[in-house]
């Protein structure tokens, strides 16, 4: 963690004691997550050979093993959480909102780091409830676009300081690479198909 600002360190450490609870009913079986690696055969899969085989030596099981269920609880007593995001991502039938529903969490539980010096700006706080109401439904991607523009207009607004990086990035570690490239390449789709995040 060295070369980080003491408040990037602080926010990391605070998800790293404590992350948000993972809630998705992962069920998935082995021929379902053998089914999303990246093959000559298959280009497009989600999960790279390499990992799918590292995680199924964790999980002590074959690849043979095709019907064999892995649960959320099971993979997050053995893999690394960037690992079961990569799982959730390519296996589980509403992967995209799980995820985001727990990115929004690892922001929520780091946002006191940046009120602790902005204690009057609602910004952050306001794009992350409209980030998880649009997950629910209950915001439009117009009402996203416009929270998201005010949070990062308060990003401007602390430029230099650290309270706002501590908070963005600290949940984008916490949440793992695996998330964080996920929740880019949905924005980065999303702002190419139908003009901002949803």
């Amino acid at each position: 963690m060295s070369g980080l600002s003491p408040l990037i360190a602080e926010a990391h450490a605070r998800l790293l004691a404590t992350p948000p609870a993972l809630t998705a009913d992962l069920r998935v079986t082995v021929g379902q997550v053998v089914a999303q690696k990246r093959t000559e055969k298959n280009p497009d899969g989600k999960l790279c050979r390499e990992g799918v085989a590292s995680a199924l030596r964790k999980l002590k099981v074959r690849q043979s093993d095709t019907e064999h269920v892995v649960t959320l609880d099971r993979a997050m007593e053995v893999l690394a959480l960037e690992d079961v995001l990569r799982v959730i991502d390519a296996c589980h039938p509403d992967g995209q909102r799980v995820l985001r529903l727990f990115a929004a969490d690892c922001a929520e539980m780091v946002l006191p780091l940046y009120e602790r010096d902005y204690p009057n700006d609602d910004r952050p706080r306001k794009a992350i409830e409209a980030a998880r109401g649009h997950v629910l439904g209950v915001v439009t991607a117009e009402e996203l676009a416009a929270a998201w523009g005010a949070a990062w207009g308060a990003a401007g607004a602390a430029a230099g300081d650290a309270a706002w990086d501590a908070a963005w990035d600290a949940a984008r570690a916490a949440a793992g690479d695996a998330c964080g490239q996920l929740l880019r390449r949905y924005h980065t789709q999303s702002v190419a198909t139908e003009g901002g995040p949803q």
